[in-house]
């Protein structure tokens, strides 16, 4: 959670609300995180891109 929540920070976001579960039948672990950007330049296709490796390095 904290290379999200870092990733986020890093942005200028506002973390909202965050929540994690568990899945022990499947062995996957998943997160919801609510978030406010104050940049309207910033949009939800840069976040994306610029999240991808984030992404990539915990196999999300």
């Amino acid at each position: 959670m904290h290379r999200v929540s870092g990733f986020l920070v890093e942005q200028g976001a506002n973390i909202l609300e965050a929540a994690q579960f568990d899945d022990v039948g499947t062995g996957r672990f998943f997160m919801r995180v609510q978030f406010e950007v104050n940049d309207a330049a910033l949009t939800a296709a840069t976040l994306t891109d610029r999240f991808s490796t984030v992404a990539n390095d915990l196999a999300m």
